[in-house]
Order: structure tokens, then C-alpha cells, then sequence
């Protein structure tokens, strides 16, 4: 059985409804302190001497807990 394309659109449109709901959670959930720590010490290990050739990957500024939409 085909839909029409009418309900179809519907239904397209609040999946998408849905997962942008869904993505917007996710964004907003605190970092874990694990994962933290983990960027932490590779930019530390990045901007050591003995990665000087190569650009540094920087941690994320202190007090930031949470992703940010660009």
C-alpha cells in the first residue's frame, strides 16, 4: 500500500521533528569528567617539545561543560 504524497511529507516532517528533539538532548548533556580529563592530557601531550612540529590540539576552556551548537 503507497501513501499519498501529502502523508508522506507528514511523516517525514515529524521523524524529523523527532530527531532533531532527540540531537538537542544530546547536545545539551554535561561532558563526562572522564572525557574531559582525556582532551585534557592529549592537548598536553600535543603541546609538549616533542610535538612541536605539529599543531597543538587545545583542551576545552575551564568552566565549559556542555557541547556547543555552532
Amino acid at each position: 500500500m503507497r501513501l499519498k504524497p501529502s502523508t508522506q511529507h507528514k511523516i517525514s516532517e515529524q521523524i524529523g521533528k523527532e530527531l532533531r528533539e532527540i540531537y538537542d538532548g544530546v547536545l545539551h548533556e554535561p561532558i563526562p569528567d572522564r572525557f574531559r580529563a582525556l582532551v585534557d592530557r592529549l592537548g598536553e601531550e600535543m603541546a609538549s617539545p616533542a610535538h612541536a612540529s605539529r599543531p597543538s590540539v587545545r583542551s576545552l576552556p575551564r568552566g565549559v561543560t556542555r557541547l556547543e551548537r555552532v
